[in-house]
């Protein structure tokens, strides 16, 4: 059974995210093309797999039982307390509002009825996540993936359903965590992990709105089930290893630093080639490009804009890829022969060098606070919110801080300092086995989880504030740290010494983490924007345009006034002189009637301005230095006025 489960949801999302990305170039997603060339293409990749796969042992009943009880508790529960996000503040707003324009044009490319306006100067229509690609048309931030995701739940149900799709995503990518946990681990040990996966707060928190990184994880873990089965079954494998890098590939269209995510694989497929199994490396190597590629069209013809900002960052990548190719060519080699003549062979001083090198890495991370304060490039974006942030907190004002030096407490922060111990240990002592010969299945996932937290507690790349910051640690360094915990004490429990400690050291796990959880897990966020939009939407007739007055009410609502009343919408660019009687004629020309809209009744004053949206929301509380307890409120009003004509 578990054969099925880590398997199948992630080339589910694979054959839909392929597809869903080609229809969208054509500019044909629609759900007669899309579902059934996705079934089409499911049914290919279905074959690639050996059909003695799907039929791995499931262990007792219990333990499936159990695991599949804590999934779709996880999943009703994030249902439950899904956000109602739509005012674009951060990216659960516009990959929601992304998703909703999808399903309902079959394609990305937004346009921004700039003639409606009549050209005029001093009007807007690009907002934070929508890019003014061209003068007509509007271009939306990040990649595909999520939004393909999220556009049948559209179909079904429109926005109610949408917004708890990241709900149903989430869930199966605990189904395929612990899929693999039940492979490498062992099936009684898959509901200890996955109760201490989906009760972290970074974890379900992701769940309750539209970000990308449930799906992410469970790409890359349906990805590594496929190449654990391959590297465990010793059968001809290297289409299904193919197979494997084609699923990990694919999730540069779900997330753009997913690439760089995707790094360490080039040790695997190195390790591959220099052992006996070059084809297999061949097959992660194609099956990696093509997924790659599809991500790479995805960025390019539809999201260039969105590429040309991280370019950068995506150039850095490339000379990685190329640095981490050489140096694992040099250094595994080197390494394991380093260990036939180092004691990391004999018992005891190699279980104790392994468990202490990757403690002098924690420990090396806990003192950098004491010795460094990493701050952002003078450009950054985010500092300004950053300065506030800390005005609010009562902070020195230093802006452009990243607090980067703080990301492994804000681990610590979720799941106690004995689970970063005690994954550390495990990292270890699995590296030790790798590097002696034995447990070469391990090293994709091992490999790629320590190499991308060293790289996310170094440099996380993200504005600091919390509970936002912590998604960073969802799709790979948070799963890979408590598959690493539950290893080892799947280890500690088979020696009869050492088992009576496995109950105290399970609970040295569930009970920060869940003392941490506890005052979020009932906040539910974003409450009542839905039936504000709703409201606002029958303020406005069918056939109006929209003018915003206030570029930063515009920020917020524009995106959604466009893509769910249906009508054409800009603003007033920031103390740009416009004639709005000039604005009513252009639209009137084009057999519209125009209505303002504003942040108070004084910038619509003269206009009978009605008071349409008075809604105060519950927000999650940001802070920057502490874990968040609450929830904080934000408040939004809107004023509509017709222009008559």
């Amino acid at each position: 059974m578990y054969g099925v489960l880590g398997v199948l949801p992630a080339l589910v999302c694979s054959a839909w995210i392929a597809v869903g990305v080609a229809l969208l170039l054509l500019r044909a997603f629609q759900p007669w093309f899309a579902v059934p060339a996705a079934l089409a293409l499911l049914a290919v990749l279905v074959r690639l797999v050996p059909v003695r796969w799907w039929t791995a042992p499931s262990g007792p009943t219990w333990a499936l039982v159990l695991t599949l009880a804590i999934v779709l508790l996880a999943g009703v529960w994030a249902g439950m307390h899904a956000s109602e996000n739509l005012v674009v503040r951060r990216d659960p707003g516009p990959y929601g509002l992304i998703g909703s324009w999808v399903a309902q044009h079959g394609t990305i490319s937004i346009p921004s009825d700039a003639a409606v306006f009549g050209h005029l100067p001093h009007i807007g229509f690009s907002t934070p996540a929508f890019y003014g690609r061209r003068a007509d048309v509007l271009q939306p931030q990040f990649m595909s993936g999520l939004p393909l995701l999220l556009a049948p739940a559209h179909w079904i149900g429109g926005l109610p359903w949408l917004l708890r799709a990241n709900a149903v995503i989430g869930a199966f990518a605990l189904l395929t965590f612990a899929s693999f946990v039940a492979r490498v681990v062992g099936p009684r040990a898959a509901p200890f992990a996955t109760a201490v996966l989906a009760l972290s707060y970074p974890e379900t928190h992701a769940f309750r709105s539209p970000y990308s990184e449930p799906l992410t994880q469970l790409m890359v873990f349906g990805g590594l089930c496929l190449l654990w089965d391959a590297g465990r079954r010793g059968e001809a494998t290297s289409r299904a290893v193919g197979l494997a890098g084609l699923v990990l590939g694919l999730t540069a269209a779900v997330r753009i630093d997913a690439v760089a995510d995707l790094l360490p694989l080039a040790a695997v497929v190195v390790v591959l080639a220099v052992g006996s199994r070059r084809w297999d490396a061949a097959g992660l190597t194609v099956g990696l490009l093509a997924g790659i590629g599809v991500g790479v069209a995805d960025g390019w013809w539809l999201h260039y804009a969105y590429l040309r900002d991280t370019r950068a960052q995506l150039t850095l990548v490339g000379f990685a890829l190329l640095g981490v190719s050489i140096a694992a060519m040099v250094a595994i080699p080197a390494g394991r022969r380093l260990v036939r003549r180092w004691p990391l062979t004999t018992r005891w001083p190699g279980i104790l060098a392994a468990a202490a090198i990757p403690l002098l890495a924690v420990f090396a991370y806990a003192v950098r606070p004491y010795v460094e304060h990493p701050h952002s490039p003078a450009g950054d974006r985010t500092a300004q919110e950053v300065g506030r942030l800390q005005a609010l907190s009562h902070l020195p004002i230093d802006p452009h801080r990243t607090y980067a030096e703080y990301s492994l407490r804000w681990m610590g922060w979720w799941v106690g300092v004995p689970a970063i111990l005690l994954a550390a240990v495990a990292a270890g002592l699995i590296v030790r086995r790798w590097l002696a010969g034995r447990d070469a299945e391990l090293l994709p996932v091992v490999g790629t989880g320590l190499a991308v937290a060293l790289l996310v507690f170094w440099r996380p790349s993200i504005t600091p504030d919390h509970p936002w910051a912590d998604r960073r640690f969802v799709p790979i360094v948070l799963p890979v740290l408590v598959l690493l915990v539950t290893w080892l004490l799947a280890r500690v429990a088979g020696d009869r010494r050492w088992r009576p400690a496995v109950p105290v050291l399970g609970l040295a796990v569930l009970v920060p983490t869940v003392a941490t959880t506890a005052p979020l897990a009932w906040t539910r966020t974003e409450t009542g924007q839905l039936s504000a939009l709703h409201a606002l939407c029958a303020r406005i007739p069918a056939s109006a345009a929209v003018l915003f007055v206030d570029d930063g009410l515009a920020a917020r609502w524009a995106p959604a006034v466009r893509d769910e009343c249906g009508v054409p919408t800009g603003y007033v660019m920031a103390a740009a002189p416009v004639d709005v009687s000039a604005v009513a004629a252009a639209v009137r020309a084009h057999g519209r009637s125009l209505v303002l809209l504003g942040a108070t009744a004084a910038e619509l004053a003269g206009r009978d301005p009605q008071h349409t949206v008075g809604l105060t929301y519950p927000v999650d509380e940001r802070t920057l230095t502490t874990p968040p307890k609450g929830t904080d409120t934000e408040r939004t009003d809107v004023w509509s006025a017709l222009v008559p004509g």
